[in-house]
């Protein structure tokens, strides 16, 4: 997925399921800061303490991709979570991302604990960006392995020929060349999967991971997933008093139409997938807007270490600001998913 769903997407479905715009934003921001945090270097922010962020991605030609470390550490908790299927299957097999797998469903519930209460909207976030890519990255394996490799990929709507030289072709070659080299993900299917309306087909180079054509239907998928997004949320409504707006709480049936309408629009431009979020919002299509929500912009500034360097923030301030609580739910979420989730399921040891 890409911003319009992890940041615009998500914060419709956040206000929907009943959250205040305060908690929305955060949620949201959190949601689409795991793809910005690209960086673990440490950050003095005054004379006496320094700050070292979680990194939670990497560009798709960047070096770190080919470190195994970095992989285990970067790209299978925070965006190919594995998904143990089928239980009887090889280890790479189950390291899988699978859609709403058992295991997703476990790490949204141990999201919803109290414990996390001191970070909660940032941890929301990161697990929803998390939970939601399992409904477009399913069949993709976060480390590198062949099995991530594609043989044949078509694409299926009457658009599609116009999306491929939109979205350019040249930049789809470069990153099927990387992953060609480096298969992590679904480097070798493009972005394929990350396009909200898109039709397509492929087929598995490795007959270890399906036999023959398998077709997605992207509009199926992210739909599914902003359905199970927008109950994530509900659920953390119920726990969490404060962050709730009741006037804005609609029911899943009364917004699916709406949200598909959306996810269905065939336009290869984010900007343009953004536009149409935020105009719904401004037209008050899933909820009556504030001036906050009127107003709603990713704008990450305040979020990096930098910022907090530039204003010279005291210790207890750069701890509860933005970018203190997400880079201390980052690597809670990552210890969670590596240290406990997984062994859990037998995938790892603790």
């Amino acid at each position: 997925m890409q911003i319009d769903m992890h940041m615009y997407g998500v914060y419709t479905l956040a206000r929907a399921a009943g959250l205040n715009d305060r908690t929305a934003r955060t949620i949201a921001i959190s949601s689409q800061y795991v793809d910005d945090a690209l960086s673990d270097q440490e950050v003095v922010i005054s004379d006496d303490f320094a700050l070292v962020p979680t990194m939670t991605s990497h560009k798709p030609i960047d070096y770190q991709n080919a470190i195994k470390g970095d992989q285990w550490k970067v790209w299978l908790p925070f965006h190919f979570l594995p998904g143990n299927e089928p239980e009887d299957g090889t280890f790479l097999q189950r390291l899988t991302c699978r859609k709403d797998s058992q295991v997703a469903k476990k790490m949204v519930q141990d999201a919803l604990d109290d414990k996390n209460r001191d970070f909660w909207p940032h941890l929301i976030g990161i697990t929803a960006h998390v939970y939601a890519d399992t409904f477009a990255h399913q069949g993709f394996i976060g480390i590198s392995t062949n099995l991530n490799k594609v043989a044949d990929v078509n694409l299926l709507n009457i658009h599609a020929a116009n999306v491929v030289e939109a979205l350019g072709q040249k930049l789809t070659e470069i990153g099927q060349k990387a992953a060609g080299v480096i298969p992590v993900g679904h480097g070798t299917a493009g972005i394929n999967p990350d396009m909200p309306f898109l039709l397509w087909e492929l087929k598995y180079k490795s007959p270890e991971m399906a036999a023959g054509i398998i077709r997605r239907e992207n509009t199926t998928d992210f739909l599914d997933g902003a359905k199970a997004l927008h109950s994530f949320f509900s659920r953390f409504g119920e726990k969490s008093p404060d962050s709730v707006d009741p006037s804005s709480k609609r029911q899943w049936e009364d917004i699916a139409p709406q949200v598909k309408q959306i996810i269905d629009l065939e336009d290869e431009n984010k900007e343009n997938r953004i536009h149409k979020w935020k105009d719904a919002i401004n037209n008050g299509v899933f909820f009556n807007p504030t001036t906050l929500d009127k107003g709603i912009q990713y704008d990450n500034y305040q979020w990096t270490l930098e910022y907090l360097e530039a204003i010279n923030a005291s210790r207890d301030d750069a701890k509860n600001s933005h970018a203190g609580k997400f880079f201390r739910a980052a690597p809670h979420h990552r210890n969670y998913v590596l240290h406990h989730l997984l062994p859990e399921f037998g995938l790892l040891i603790n």
